[in-house]
């Protein structure tokens, strides 16, 4: 009997001193990048299409979708942060922002053979087996310890909900850090484990006993461990979330978008994918996801319709003894008119309502010395009045072959519309021109010229 004990004895100092030198050591990977799903998609809710795009939208609510799936196995990488990554293209600089926190769903098993708990785990099984195999421990008692032993060596660190930052890491690149959340309830969890372990063992009647006294050192090295989970920047804390596998993930991302500023309608292409990496610039590889926001760069558009195709000034006896003012008509009411102008373009703007008559009034070989005028009246717009030039209630009296600018928008950034009434076209006719009998015509143009 007494040299059974002294092999036990013998057995107990040797794994205490094994379990003491594993506690020392530090593993050393080296750095690397790898994208954490086979398969990776990005969604969003802008409800945009190339049909339906995003015309001078301001802090519009769009919900991005990154989902992952077919996890990679254990061992391929066991160091380094893991990240959901949603990256905007450049033209959307300065053009989104977060709106709030990420939502994160997904499940984590730690495969146990990259635990920093295997450390430790054979040390720990040893003395337990020496444990439920010795006669001085109740079989309630055995049952107990080994139900907690098989706790702490389970894999499944079960569903995970998880709220947390987005946080700009570049000038179009936004990052969920996933292990910042997962960090606290892995090690909470293996904590609670480790500890429902030593409760069990240190419950078990055997003060004054050899093995009481042999259990003490085994007790310390486990509450040493625990500690050490403690702290999120030990080797342990960090190699347990580093060595955790992600189930199927998905990551819900707010933003709030706003149209930029294009010359020409844009697709923008967000993407998105899940990184594992200890590097601090983190590019997503092969395996993301890609989900299009479609916007307008909008349109100078002329309301053509509102100016007349014909101006007819009627029948008239010829006489050369007073001036005449003809009115164009149309159905014995006063033709009228209005230059109506939409621009929902957000460049700088810079254009111009020009018009000009193209040639004299004419009757075969006949030419008629007039004048036509157009009446101006008043001048409504969405724009910066500052920012418009018109001949708003006046009188524009036309020049052959020479333009006269009626309505001008220079330097105007906002979209916006303008319309510039116009009351009447009329004709100054001079007495003492030369009359012959006949119809007389000419072409008057209107030109919207975009330029500076």
């Amino acid at each position: 009997m007494l040299h059974k004990k002294r092999k036990q004895i013998q057995q107990v100092i040797f794994l205490l001193l094994t379990l003491l030198s594993v506690l020392a050591q530090t593993n050393v990977v080296q750095a690397v990048s790898l994208n954490l799903f086979g398969t990776t998609t990005a969604t969003n809710n802008s409800q945009t299409s190339p049909n339906a795009l995003f015309l001078n939208r301001v802090n519009v609510h769009v919900t991005f979708l990154i989902e992952g799936k077919n996890g990679i196995s254990a061992g391929v990488i066991t160091t380094g942060d893991k990240y959901a990554i949603l990256e905007a293209p450049t033209e959307m600089v300065g053009y989104i922002q977060p709106n709030g926190n990420a939502t994160v769903q997904t499940t984590v098993t730690v495969p146990l053979s990259q635990s920093p708990l295997q450390l430790i785990l054979p040390t720990i099984t040893s003395v337990i087996s020496l444990i439920v195999n010795s006669p001085l421990v109740s079989t309630q008692n055995k049952t107990a310890v080994n139900q907690a032993l098989s706790e702490l060596r389970s894999e499944t660190f079960g569903a995970q909900n998880l709220t947390l930052a987005i946080v700009p890491r570049s000038s179009t690149q936004y990052g969920v850090a996933i292990s910042q959340g997962l960090l606290p309830i892995l090690t909470t969890t293996l904590k609670n484990r480790i500890q429902n372990l030593l409760t069990i063992v240190q419950a078990l009647p055997l003060i004054g006993t050899v093995l009481g006294t042999l259990l003490s050192p085994f007790v310390t090295a486990l509450s040493q461990f625990i500690t050490s989970l403690n702290s999120p920047t030990s080797d342990n804390s960090k190699n347990l979330v580093a060595a955790s596998i992600l189930g199927n993930t998905s990551v819900s991302l707010p933003f709030l978008l706003s149209s930029p500023k294009l010359t020409q309608d844009l697709t923008a292409n967000f993407k998105g994918g899940f990184i594992q990496t200890d590097q601090s610039t983190i590019q997503l590889g092969p395996t993301t996801g890609t989900t299009p926001v479609y916007f307008s760069a909008g349109a100078l558009t002329w309301q053509t319709t509102s100016l007349p195709t014909h101006l007819n000034f009627g029948q008239h006896l010829i006489q050369t003894q007073q001036d005449e003012h003809l009115v164009a008509t149309n159905n014995n009411q006063v033709t009228t008119g209005s230059i109506s102008i939409t621009d929902t373009r957000t460049v700088v703007k810079n254009w111009q309502i020009k018009v000009q008559q193209l040639s004299p009034w004419q009757n075969g070989t006949n030419q008629l010395t007039s004048q036509l005028q157009i009446s101006t009246a008043d001048l409504t717009t969405t724009f910066p009045i500052t920012g418009i030039t018109s001949t708003a209630n006046q009188m524009v009296p036309l020049s052959i072959g020479t333009q006269q600018t009626l309505l001008k928008l220079n330097g105007v950034t906002d979209p916006g519309q303008v319309q510039l009434a116009i009351n009447q076209f009329s004709l100054a006719v001079p007495k003492e021109s030369l009359k012959t009998k006949g119809t007389y015509q000419t072409m008057v143009e209107w030109l919207l010229s975009d330029t500076p």
